[in-house]
């Protein structure tokens, strides 16, 4: 399950290394990817025309590039 591996790490970073900014940025990668519909099978909802079905190797590329976006530093209006 890639989206609890994810959170897992998240926690992780929170609890053992002080760092709740990380774990927050990786809890919003997560849910901005389950709002685009996005569900591995374990989650997945056959009918609902929101879901769409993804393998788990797609389920941490796209939690993966949410989180890549977090960091990437924001462009300043002149």
């Amino acid at each position: 399950n890639p989206i609890a591996m994810v959170r897992g790490v998240g926690l992780m970073l929170d609890y053992f290394f002080k760092m709740p900014e990380v774990r927050d940025i990786i809890e919003k990668s997560v849910r901005n990817v389950l709002k685009k519909g996005y569900r591995t099978v374990d989650i997945y909802v056959k009918g609902n025309p929101s879901h769409k079905l993804v393998g788990t190797k797609e389920m941490t590329k796209f939690i993966q590039e949410k989180i890549k976006k977090e960091f990437a530093p924001k462009e300043e209006n002149y």
